[in-house]
């Protein structure tokens, strides 16, 4: 029950100008991700908080005027779980925090994964979980230009009965949602011009050059980094590789992630 309610908590207490963020970039990116199949979303349906001048809002629609006391200024996020946590069925959906451990004598979900597997640990590493998400978040980026904060606690993967992923992903946590100002516009414009009004921070000059470094967070820090190195030190932990082969599949990968990002980059400064 702790670790659902860690992946899925219904409200979420932050500073206003976060939770309002949240609230607009979840809608952004649900609305234009919304004929994707392979993602789904914990929805952020409303943002509810304090501002400095101590007026109310709702959503960022709607203003109470309380008066001149002294109030603290909040944010809370009212977040919605995606209906399939409550289907009935076998399938299971977890987060990949959960999918690996450190300690060797600890089964996973990654070692479940794979135990029904007659590939080679790599073979199936790359085919059954590198490969599906990094297409993933690549196409979100360049078909989009939308940035997601896809660390292990945030993305979510579903697995049947059997422990095989089934294709599906969640995802939480909009507060850091990146649009490429380059992109991001050419396939939303009113939501862009929307987006403006109320997070110019996030579209000026300085952040797109910031973008860069964004880039770099989402797929190194996050996807390589905090998702992909945590399984393969897993899978070392397992005894399903050793050290060796670990480090020189990472090293590849990052070699492979630079590869296909500078594709990618050129597109962005025409």
């Amino acid at each position: 029950m702790s670790l659902f309610n860690n992946i899925a908590n219904g409200s979420r207490h932050i500073d206003w100008n976060s939770a309002i963020g949240q609230y607009e970039s979840c809608q952004i990116v649900k609305e234009s991700l919304k004929n994707e199949k392979r993602i789904d979303f914990f929805e952020d349906i409303g943002a509810f908080g304090m501002t400095g001048d101590n007026s109310a809002y709702l959503s960022n629609k709607f203003k109470i005027v309380i008066g001149s006391r002294k109030i603290k200024t909040f944010g809370l996020i009212i977040r919605k779980i995606p209906k399939e946590f409550f289907r009935d069925k076998d399938n299971i959906i977890v987060s990949f925090a959960s999918l690996t451990s450190l300690c060797k004598s600890e089964s996973n979900y990654l070692s479940n994964m794979y135990s029904s597997s007659k590939k080679k640990f790599l073979n199936f590493f790359e085919t059954e979980v590198f490969q599906p998400i990094f297409i993933l978040l690549m196409d979100i980026f360049t078909k989009f230009g939308i940035l997601l904060e896809n660390h292990a606690q945030n993305l979510l993967i579903e697995l049947d009965s059997n422990y095989k992923p089934t294709g599906k992903y969640f995802y939480r946590d909009f507060d850091l949602i990146t649009l490429e100002r380059a992109r991001f516009p050419f396939y939303k414009y009113d939501m862009w011009i929307d987006y403006k009004k109320d997070r110019s921070d996030r579209i000026t000059l300085k952040s797109n050059l910031e973008m860069r470094d964004n880039i770099g967070i989402t797929f190194f820090s996050h996807f390589l980094g905090n998702i992909i190195y945590a399984c393969i030190q897993s899978s070392i932990k397992q005894g399903f590789i050793t050290k060796k082969e670990g480090k020189k599949y990472l090293y590849q990968k990052e070699c492979y992630i630079k590869e296909m990002l500078m594709c990618e980059l050129p597109k962005f400064n025409k």
